[in-house]
């Protein structure tokens, strides 16, 4: 028996000291694996650009194309204006609407994003939406949703776009019921 246990500290320490050597060695950090998302990104990233021609002689930069439209295959542009507008407890003008509808317009780029999400696009519609501004103005407390463009993950984008709209401050709690109109032109 003390021979065999004279041969596993042996082992033993012959296993610490390759460890501790390995360790020590300075050499190149090793590759971590790209996360799938990672992968999946770049991947996606990759396919999105355009082919580039066989045998291309202009210097022409890729993103610029200097050919006519072709309007049989164009994509309608999209669009929204303001359908509507009621400020609770005020004179509901058109003064008194305006810091509210800039506010509001600050966020178009988030709110025509979610346009993506529309269960059938085609058709476009209407979106409202009842939002509690405080007096320190801010982003609003979104309290009701009105739509029949359907889909839940556009009300979740429509949601969070109107909860980033910073108003500005008020002499008192607001809410307003506001509507706007998706167009496809």
């Amino acid at each position: 028996m003390p021979h065999q246990a004279s041969l596993w500290r042996g082992f033993w320490a012959l296993v610490l000291s390759g460890l501790l050597s390995a360790c020590a060695q300075p050499g190149p950090a090793p590759a971590h694996p790209k996360s799938e998302a990672e992968a999946g990104a770049q991947a996606a990233e990759q396919a999105s650009r355009p082919a580039e021609p066989a045998h291309s002689t202009a210097s022409v930069h890729p993103l610029l194309d200097d050919r006519e439209p072709d309007q049989a295959h164009a994509l309608p542009e999209l669009s929204f204006k303001h359908l509507g507008m009621h400020i609770g407890g005020e004179s509901n003008t058109a003064e008194s609407k305006q810091p509210y509808l800039s506010a509001i317009e600050r966020q178009s780029e988030a709110l025509l994003r979610c346009y993506r999400w529309v269960d059938e696009p085609a058709r476009g519609g209407s979106f409202g939406v009842d939002l509690y501004v405080g007096t320190a103005g801010g982003a609003p407390e979104v309290r009701g949703v009105r739509t029949k463009l359907g889909g839940e993950s556009f009300q979740k984008c429509m949601t969070a776009a109107f909860l980033a709209v910073d108003f500005s401050p008020t002499k008192r709690p607001t809410v307003l019921s506001y509507s706007l109109l998706f167009a496809l032109n």
